[in-house]
C-alpha cells in the first residue's frame, strides 16, 4: 500500500514519463491508501477516463493482457481465455465493472493546480522551447517574476521561498499535511 507521500510520486512518474496525458488504471490506484485517489481528483490532478478496454487477466497464473468483452446489456464484463490449455479450464473470467475505471493525470493538470493555489488569474501557457509551463507573475522583492513548471522532469521553478508557500497553502487550503517538500525540488 502507498501512502500518500509515494502516492504523489507515483503520480509524478507517471506525467515524466512522457509530455502525453498518463492513464491510470482501477489496479493501480487500489494501492494507494485510502482518501488519495479522491484527494487527487478533488484537486484536479486525476480527472476520469475512458473505460479499460483490455486488462490483465486474473483467471490464472499467466496473467495474459486480453480484451474486456461485455454481455450486450453492458451490465457485466469478462474476458475469454485465448490460451488453448487453459481454456477448457477458464472460459468466461468475469471482470467487476470497478476495474475498467481509469483516470488521466498531465503536466498541464499539474500546472494548472499550482496556478490555482498561487491564485494566479492566467492559464498555464506551453513554452515547447524551455518545455514549461508558464503560470504567471508574482511580486517580489526583486520585482515581478515568472513562475513555471518545467515539464521534463515535472518541477517548480521560483525561489525556494515560494516553493515552501505553496507546500504550506497546500497544507492549509486542502488539508493536505502529509505533502513531502521533497517532492517540489525546491
Amino acid at each position: 500500500m502507498l501512502g500518500h507521500n509515494e502516492a504523489l510520486a507515483a503520480l509524478i512518474a507517471h506525467v515524466n514519463a512522457s509530455d502525453k496525458p498518463a492513464s491510470l488504471g482501477w489496479d493501480e490506484v487500489q494501492q494507494w491508501q485510502q482518501g488519495a485517489l479522491e484527494a487527487f481528483s478533488r484537486l484536479g490532478l486525476l480527472v476520469k477516463d475512458v473505460q479499460a478496454k483490455s486488462l490483465m487477466c486474473t483467471g490464472c497464473e499467466q496473467q495474459c493482457f486480453m480484451p474486456v468483452v461485455y454481455t450486450d446489456d453492458a451490465k457485466r464484463a469478462f474476458i475469454v481465455c485465448d490460451d488453448p490449455d487453459q481454456q477448457d479450464h477458464m472460459g468466461r473470467v468475469n471482470v467487476p465493472l470497478d476495474r475498467l475505471l481509469q483516470w488521466q493525470a498531465s503536466t498541464r493538470q499539474f500546472a494548472g493546480v499550482v496556478a490555482e493555489l498561487l491564485e494566479l488569474d492566467t492559464k498555464p501557457d506551453y513554452h515547447k522551447a524551455s518545455a514549461s509551463y508558464r503560470l504567471g507573475m508574482l511580486k517580489s522583492k526583486g520585482g515581478r517574476r515568472w513562475v513555471s513548471v518545467t515539464v521534463q522532469p515535472w518541477r517548480l521553478r521560483s525561489t525556494g521561498r515560494l516553493c515552501h508557500w505553496l507546500i504550506f497553502s497546500i497544507s492549509v487550503v486542502q488539508r493536505w499535511s502529509w505533502i513531502s517538500p521533497g517532492l517540489m525540488n525546491c
